[in-house]
């Protein structure tokens, strides 16, 4: 079901299914906005992080896909310092290609203190349009990060907000996002008390 907001209306919760990631998971076609999420080896370049993370995007939206958000945490297990530790972005941050075949590449950028444009606080990564074609009314992407984390299965439990968001226009919505994350305190990934000590020491 789509969900299409103002900044100022109430956000609906939006319920996540749990799955295994593989590579290629989201589909070509997609209402609002969803991805999924695949890890493997990182054997191209290990400095970047044990594990390269690969998520796969679509959307479709009434208006072109002004830019799109990863919402992580809402301020409550994870600082953004502890998320910019576990996770680290390459060279290549990602591309989308729209229904008439146009290729987009994005420059990402860390939102700490939340999403002014939309008016949601948390934690976001913001992925938006740097060259190439401007993202059309529909389409897929994929795009891609590092960590020395070992994958886990993205929890079932929803925070307050869709955990990908497609902001267009003026407006924007929410969508699911399933697969793996790097096992981290936060949503979208649940972790046993304890553990997260440990994980952090590795990073002093």
């Amino acid at each position: 079901m789509k969900l299409d907001h103002r900044p100022s209306m109430i956000i609906l919760l939006l319920m996540l299914g749990l799955a295994l990631a593989m590579p290629g998971g989201a589909a070509a076609q997609c209402d609002c906005v969803s991805g999924n999420i695949g890890a493997a080896p990182n054997t191209g370049d290990p400095a970047l992080g044990t594990w390269k993370y690969t998520i796969d995007l679509c959307w479709s939206s009434a208006r072109g896909l002004s830019h799109w958000d990863l919402w992580i945490e809402d301020l409550t297990n994870c600082t953004c310092t502890d998320l910019q530790s576990a996770i680290v972005f390459g060279s290549e941050i990602g591309t989308t290609t729209s229904e008439d075949g146009c290729v987009t590449h994005y420059s990402r950028e860390w939102r700490c203190s939340g999403e002014p444009s939309i008016d949601v606080p948390g934690i976001l990564i913001k992925f938006e349009p740097a060259s190439g074609c401007e993202p059309g009314h529909s389409g897929t992407g994929v795009f891609y990060f590092y960590s020395n984390l070992t994958p886990t299965p993205i929890s079932t439990e929803n925070p307050p907000y869709g955990f990908v968001i497609n902001k267009n226009g003026n407006g924007f919505c929410n969508g699911s996002l399933s697969g793996v994350f790097p096992g981290i305190p936060c949503d979208p990934v649940p972790m046993q008390d304890g553990s997260w000590g440990a994980v952090k020491a590795n990073y002093r």
